[in-house]
């Protein structure tokens, strides 16, 4: 988040962004140090997979036919489509504010003002979302928000933006706690529910990862965010659909 320019250089970020100036490593060092650390974990991860795989898959495994699921892959597919939305947002929403007339430090605060949205109803979903037969209001309704807010972004200025914020702020931590939530609603056995949380989490955010580019390459396209922003519109389309398949009342075992 930019500050006043009296106290300029004197955050941690600023701080540590010269240590790295100092020690002559700069930006690029930074990512080869988290690098080696992923590839160190990887080498201490690797060989207990390996014991774990020996070892044999527990009784009541189903973790092949989790894959031939269609309400498996609708929770994935929600999960990783959830996920590009927020990381879209969260990637180019101060570029997109200072495009429409904010001021840089005043697009960070939109920014802060989409996360800090989010989190009421990332505690109240869950909630609610156990109590009921099926989740289909809870996600229809999240999604709807998640549009309505990429609409404000795309059509309005000035108010509208903050808006926009509101809207897609809300409706993203509602559509992430459902997310969540849908690993447990969807099964009956503990087991089961890892299994289906590593299945949506490893392929959704993958598909997640993608986002943020696809976004930016839209953008540089046509140096405007009305493509991109149809883009996550079509998203948002793709989420009900498979959401809504999601938040049925039913179990992966019985698909």
């Amino acid at each position: 988040m930019p500050t006043g320019g009296g106290s300029a250089g004197k955050g941690p970020r600023s701080l540590g962004l010269r240590a790295c100036r100092r020690w002559g490593i700069g930006w690029q060092g930074a990512f080869r140090f988290w690098a080696l650390v992923a590839a160190l974990s990887l080498v201490v991860w690797l060989p207990q997979a390996w014991r774990q795989k020996s070892s044999g898959v527990p009784a009541g495994s189903r973790r092949s036919s989790l894959w031939r699921s269609a309400l498996a892959w609708q929770v994935t597919l929600f999960m990783g489509l959830q996920s590009l939305f927020f990381y879209c947002i969260v990637t180019w929403l101060p570029e997109l504010g200072q495009s429409k007339g904010l001021a840089a430090d005043t697009a960070g605060w939109l920014l802060f003002f989409f996360q800090f949205a989010q989190l009421p109803m990332m505690f109240v979903s869950p909630m609610l979302a156990e109590r009921m037969d099926n989740q289909k209001v809870l996600i229809g309704s999240a999604v709807l928000l998640m549009a309505f807010g990429t609409i404000a972004f795309l059509a309005g200025q000035g108010w509208l933006l903050w808006v926009g914020a509101l809207f897609a702020g809300i409706g993203a931590g509602m559509a992430f706690s459902l997310a969540m939530m849908l690993f447990t609603l969807r099964t009956r056995r503990p087991l089961e529910a890892a299994q289906l949380s590593a299945m949506a989490q490893s392929v959704g955010y993958l598909l997640a990862a993608a986002g943020p580019p696809l976004f930016g390459v839209l953008y540089d396209a046509a140096r405007r965010f009305t493509a991109p922003l149809g883009m996550l519109l079509a998203v948002c389309a793709a989420m009900m659909a498979f959401g809504l398949g999601a938040a049925r009342n039913q179990y992966v075992e019985e698909d």
